[in-house]
């Protein structure tokens, strides 16, 4: 019974964490630094209510001034599993069929992210590089170089946005891979499955002298790829150990089962609130 009933209550779960922050961030639109800092514990908070477990191999970079997030996109688990592991102050790049959602939009825009029209032709793509010249160096930008999502573990041939605006800033660029997220949500689920999401985070890279911006993605992709076969080794439903942004262990997924706290016969109260009280430990990391 908690097996049919799991998938569609995660995903009520979910909606009302998603519809709540955003609430909160336009009540608290004076201060979006508040709100910013709770965007990690958002992602954390939805992936918990869909029963998905969050592994990140690799470190976040000590300063994440003047840095790109370059990641790969392979499932809409993406959208909740990188904010989670990602620096609160990062500015999310999101195409502009996103804006279509009203809620959604105003709070993107609030908390300083941006849109990118990428059907608008030159004019638009000159709009959205000026907006991000305008982005303090202390905040890092978040983008996903293949410009949509891929679908498999195999890295398509990047825009050249990110190389342009890399050779126009100079900022620093951290190529991520996901892994595991296609596996639990397939095309025709209204709901992902139980289980465990991968992310790894490699070295940052620098766009070198004799480098033109062909050249800087061609090597990037090669970086990607290169991350996205190291994950996809691992099994992508293996139950491990799940890691904090910061690499340090986190109990929450260890006794996270919903078999084991829900049974067949009902809640177990005991393992019930031992789960709450590691889920309420977790967001205050």
């Amino acid at each position: 019974m908690w097996d049919a009933v799991r998938g569609p209550l995660g995903l009520i779960g979910s909606a009302v964490v998603t519809v709540g922050y955003a609430a909160t961030v336009r009540l608290l639109a004076p201060f979006p630094r508040v709100t910013l800092r709770l965007m990690p514990h958002w992602g954390r908070a939805v992936l918990w209510c869909m029963g998905v477990r969050l592994d990140v191999r690799g470190r976040v970079p000590d300063s994440t001034a003047d840095t790109i997030w370059a990641a790969a996109h392979t499932s809409l688990l993406d959208t909740f599993a990188y904010p989670a592991c990602l620096p609160a102050l990062t500015v999310y790049v999101g195409k502009l069929e996103l804006a279509r959602i009203p809620l959604l939009a105003g709070s993107y825009r609030i908390l300083g992210h941006l849109f990118v029209d990428r059907r608008g032709g030159r004019a638009a793509m000159q709009r959205f590089f000026d907006e991000v010249a305008r982005v303090p160096r202390e905040r890092p930008i978040f983008m996903h170089p293949e410009g949509t999502r891929s679908y498999s573990d195999r890295i398509a041939p990047l825009h050249r946005g990110c190389a342009r605006i890399v050779s126009r800033t100079g900022r620093t660029v951290v190529p991520i891979a996901s892994q595991g997220g296609e596996a639990l949500w397939t095309a025709g689920r209204h709901w992902p499955a139980r289980g465990m999401l991968r992310i790894a985070i490699g070295a940052p890279m620098v766009m070198r002298q004799d480098e033109d911006e062909q050249a800087f993605s061609d090597r990037l992709r090669a970086e990607m790829q290169a991350l996205a076969e190291a994950l996809r080794d691992r099994p992508a439903r293996e139950r491990l150990e799940t890691r904090s942004p910061q690499g340090s262990p986190s109990r929450l997924g260890a006794s996270g089962d919903w078999q084991e706290v829900f049974g067949n016969d009902g809640p177990n109260p005991t393992k019930l609130q031992r789960w709450r009280s590691e889920f309420e430990t977790w967001l205050s990391q």
